[in-house]
């Protein structure tokens, strides 16, 4: 006897489940989790500060940079009283994570960069470690466009969403924006663009986004994607949106931003090292200073440059 097919309310398609990143690493290495649950105890004090409006003022009218990891509630300890683990202790997980929370005290945006695949195959006839690369070319073009190298963390990957097949060779990431003063004309007088926005969102705003024009070319340009430099289709495949990036989605906490951005770490590849995550020496000494002031209180992080 044939049941009748019954249709989906609203002609509605079952969708395939949705993967946590974070919960998918856990499960995998133990390790991670032990971190995440460090993470979850510190987001969850960071919270109830902000919940509970309890912004407590600084002793000797010292820097507010970091409040929300200073007072009541800090120096951080687990639920038994005892230490945080020291920085060297954790995972690369966990210190993208602290990282992360470094930059956002100040304006910065997640990043895909996706090496142009005729620069991918020039690295790879080559012997070349594409990471290594990426993050030597990118600190170049930066320090070209500002002085400085502005703060920044990827992770390099070869695989798609899933892990079961490979892809262009691609990294995810954070980068810190650093504001400059917008261009000005022949006569020395800022735009018709410039001066509206000035109007209204004001000079700081037009300021960051001269940066983030300055860090998207020199993305392109460190990745082989810059205009003109190699062609836009290349074995039939285009290159044009090898650079994408996009404002933090959370103010505080982008865990999964991070976690997706390791998700096929422990891939295997042919081409790329064993160890994927890139940080830029400056980020990693901040966040190093951040974690002691959770863990120990030490006044001594600085902050975005």
């Amino acid at each position: 006897m044939n049941l009748p097919i019954i249709p989906l309310v609203g002609d509605r398609r079952k969708r395939p489940q949705k993967v946590d990143a974070t919960i998918d690493l856990a499960v995998n290495d133990r390790v991670i989790e032990r971190d995440w649950k460090t993470h979850i105890l510190l987001s969850t004090t960071v919270r109830k500060r902000l919940l509970t409006g309890k912004r407590n003022s600084l002793a000797n009218g010292s820097s507010p940079l970091y409040w929300k990891y200073r007072g009541e509630g800090f120096p951080l300890k687990q639920n038994d009283g005892s230490s945080l683990l020291v920085w060297r202790s954790l995972t690369k997980w966990m210190k993208s994570q602290v990282a992360s929370m470094c930059l956002q005290e100040g304006a910065c945006k997640a990043f895909t960069i996706t090496i142009h695949e005729e620069l991918a195959d020039e690295l790879r006839a080559k012997g070349t470690d594409p990471k290594v690369y990426l993050r030597d070319r990118l600190a170049r073009c930066l320090r070209d466009e500002f002085g400085i190298v502005p703060w920044f963390l990827f992770v390099i990957e070869d695989r798609t969403k899933s892990g079961l097949s490979r892809t262009k060779m691609h990294a995810h990431g954070v980068i810190q924006i650093v504001p400059v003063d917008p261009r000005r004309l022949r006569s020395g007088e800022f735009s018709l663009r410039t001066k509206v926005q000035i109007a209204r969102e004001g000079l700081e705003a037009a300021q960051l986004d001269a940066g983030s024009g300055k860090i998207h070319q020199a993305m392109k340009a460190a990745s082989g994607n810059a205009t003109g430099d190699r062609p836009t289709i290349y074995k039939g495949r285009s290159q044009e949106r090898n650079v994408w990036w996009r404002k933090m989605l959370f103010p505080f906490f982008n865990v999964e931003w991070i976690s997706y951005s390791f998700k096929n770490v422990m891939s295997a590849s042919s081409v790329l090292p064993e160890n994927r995550l890139c940080m830029s020496r400056e980020l990693n000494r901040e966040a190093q200073r951040l974690w002691s002031l959770i863990r120990d209180g030490d006044p001594s992080p600085s902050g975005p440059a």
